[in-house]
């Protein structure tokens, strides 16, 4: 799925995902297009997923785990940080993200 389709379905625009915490954990950043569809990305029954584009392997285990609050907000960004357990992913591979059942396929890691 592309971006505009991606956006559409969750109500959210993926800003960036990028390596922090010496490479220990994924920052995802997205806007809050759709606040109504947006609810998606604080389904802790099933969190957003990033998998590995190579392997198929899946990280889900966020670092703060319901930091935010559920109230979501139209243009305002705000972020996932995901554990990068073992090293898995690396600066300049690709990914997927899972999204409820959406997925938004072959996104850079910075």
């Amino acid at each position: 799925m592309d971006q505009v389709a991606f956006t559409a379905e969750t109500g959210v625009q993926l800003v960036v995902v990028a390596m922090t915490a010496g490479d220990g954990m994924i920052d995802i950043r997205f806007r809050v297009v759709d606040p109504d569809k947006a609810f998606v990305m604080h389904d802790w029954d099933n969190p957003p997923t990033i998998i590995d584009h190579d392997t198929g392997a899946e990280l889900w285990r966020t670092r703060h785990d319901g930091a935010h609050d559920d109230d979501l907000h139209a243009g305002v960004i705000y972020s996932h940080i995901i554990l990068n357990g073992s090293g898995l992913i690396e600066r300049g591979e690709r990914i997927d993200l899972r999204v409820g059942d959406i997925v938004l396929e072959d996104i850079p890691v910075q």
